[in-house]
Parts: structure tokens; C-alpha cells; sequence
């Protein structure tokens, strides 16, 4: 192996034109000697097909891939089995990265030895404006068992999404990214329970998550995000035959679930209530044990008290608010 490997670096396209230039000129910026960048193309029905062939044609680490649309997973999955490297990072296409990015995610698996590194990402709006806190903490290793409940429970550092993440292309084939909705929190568990050791870091927050209207972020309720319960449920059954001691878990990741769901998609007043209250027993129920426990923050512990109470008074302490009917 050489000093630094090849890392493929897999960028879902669709519909992202506008945004497309800026995230590969990130990736062509990279200070790591030894990358390829797979541009998968799936099925955008705007100028993002060229744009990828353009790049191609310009750049030899760059290969540009076509194929029916068949979602971001599918993209993903597609990279991942036309991979020349056996290190693969995801990029979203609307994202960017600073130029240390790779580097530092290379340098972090290796200081702690681990078949998986991870880093915290600074969320920014479309004017590159940082949206929320900024974290900064010494990095560190844990088993991949404990990786679970680092980010499923917890999620002080990181948290289960696909990008921002250095992973061997070995445990990819074995787990692909599962259709429909919240793929990345059906599926990282699974990941994470194959790695041996994690390896999180900090590293001045150099993915840049560009939050932008039109994502499942910030849309019109509807149907398809109550997926996220399923997935929930599939986790339930996970940790309750894999570890039944951790009793609180379940009502933490429904709970986490339920407030992705109340802050993050647009609700009239009677969708609000319905999703409140459809956990609101099991939330009750676990409440104490969910208060005391040493690995929750206290943040969580007031918004998971107030899942507690009533819709009203969530709304009023949390400032959400609704659409038209």
C-alpha cells in the first residue's frame, strides 16, 4: 500500500446544475495526492450531464457515469461498485468541501487506525452564510459498536448521514444504501456494526452542507417522511436483539425522528399535533430513564421533556411555524 492510497470520492448528480461547478471545483482543489472523483449522473434532466462530461473530458482522475434515474441511493451504490479505490468518501452534489477535506479524513483513520473516520459539518446556507453552532472537540476512537450509540443516541459530534465520512469500499458492497427516504440512518448502523474501530474527529468543520430549498429538508409534508418510522422500528428490533440493556434507545431514536420530522418539513397546525402526538405514550413512558441518562445531553433532555407535555406548548417554546391548510 502506498503512502497515500487512491480514495474515490462518489458524487450523486441530479438536478443540481446550479450548484455542481462549485462542489467538483472543491473536490479538483483537494490537497490529497491521490484521488478520483466518479460523477454519477443519475438521469438529471438538466445541463448537469454536461457539466459532467465537461469535467471528464478536462480532468484524468475524473470519470463521468450515465444512468436511468433510480434515486440517491442507487447513485451511490452505482459509485461505489465502479470504485478504483478502496477508501470511498460521498459528496453530495450541492455540497462543497475546503481543500483539506480528504486529507484530513486520511490522516484521521490513520492516526487511530480505524476502517472508518468521520468528522462534525458546518451547515451553511446557499450564500455560504454558517447556519447554527460550530463544535469543536479533540478527535478520538471508539469500536463500531459503540459508534452506534455514539451517534444514534448521542449525536454530540457526528451524526448518521452518508457524506462526511472516509469509508472502506469492502463494507459498502457488503451493505448498499436501501431505496426511498432517510437512507443514510437505515443503513449506518449496519455499517458501523462491521467496523472494528471508528475514528471521529474535528477538524475546523471543512464540509460545507449547503442547506437550500427544494430538499427533503424544509419541504411540504407528506406520506413519504413517515418512512423514517419504519426505519425506526427496523432499528428498534436491532438493538433489541443485539443490546437489550440499552432500555432507552428506542425511545431516544423515535423521539429524534419526531423532531426531525416537527422542524425540518412544512405542517399546517393539525399535521403538527397528529405527528406529536403519535410516540407521545412511549415518550412518557421512558421519560425518566431518558432524563437520567449520563449519555444524552441536556439540550435533548429539555426538548425530549417537552415531547412530554402537549403540542401547544412545544410550539410556543420552540417557535415552529405552520403553513396553510
Amino acid at each position: 500500500m502506498t503512502e497515500f492510497p487512491l480514495i474515490s470520492i462518489i458524487v450523486p448528480v441530479y438536478k443540481v446544475e446550479k450548484y455542481l461547478r462549485k462542489c467538483v471545483d472543491s473536490l479538483i482543489a483537494q490537497t490529497y495526492p491521490n484521488i478520483e472523483i466518479l460523477l454519477v449522473d443519475d438521469g438529471s434532466p438538466d445541463s448537469c450531464p454536461m457539466i459532467c462530461d465537461g469535467y471528464a473530458n478536462i480532468y484524468k482522475n475524473i470519470r463521468s457515469f450515465h444512468k436511468t434515474n433510480g434515486g440517491l441511493s442507487d447513485a451511490r451504490n452505482y459509485g461505489t461498485r465502479q470504485a478504483a479505490g478502496n477508501w470511498i468518501v460521498y459528496v453530495d452534489s450541492d455540497d462543497y468541501v475546503l481543500p483539506d477535506y480528504i486529507k484530513d479524513l486520511w490522516l484521521l483513520k490513520e492516526k487511530h487506525d480505524a476502517d472508518l473516520a468521520m468528522a462534525w459539518v458546518i451547515r451553511v446556507d446557499e450564500s455560504g452564510k454558517t447556519l447554527g453552532r460550530k463544535l469543536s472537540f479533540n478527535d478520538f476512537s471508539i469500536s463500531g459498536q459503540d459508534a452506534i450509540f455514539e451517534i444514534y443516541e448521542n449525536g454530540t459530534h457526528v451524526g448518521w448521514n452518508a457524506y462526511n465520512k472516509l469509508y472502506s469500499r469492502d463494507i459498502l458492497l457488503q451493505i448498499p444504501f436501501p431505496d426511498g427516504y432517510y437512507e443514510d440512518m437505515a443503513c449506518m448502523y449496519k455499517i458501523l456494526e462491521k467496523s472494528n474501530k471508528v475514528a471521529i474527529g474535528d477538524f475546523n468543520q471543512n464540509y460545507c452542507y449547503v442547506q437550500r430549498s427544494g430538499s427533503i429538508l424544509n419541504s411540504h409534508l407528506s406520506e413519504k417522511h413517515f418512512h423514517i418510522f419504519e426505519i425506526c422500528d427496523e432499528f428498534v428490533q436491532f438493538v433489541e436483539s443485539k443490546y437489550p440493556s440499552h432500555k432507552a434507545l428506542k425511545a431516544v431514536i423515535i423521539a429524534k425522528a419526531t423532531i426531525q420530522m416537527l422542524h425540518s418539513q412544512i405542517m399546517d397546525k393539525n399535521s403538527f399535533e397528529r405527528i406529536f402526538n403519535r410516540n407521545i405514550i412511549l415518550f412518557r413512558k421512558n421519560m425518566l430513564r431518558v432524563l437520567l441518562a449520563l449519555r444524552l445531553n441536556a439540550r435533548f433532555k429539555i426538548v425530549y421533556f417537552l415531547l412530554c407535555t402537549n403540542p401547544a406548548l412545544y410550539h410556543k417554546c420552540r417557535g415552529i411555524k405552520f403553513s396553510a391548510k
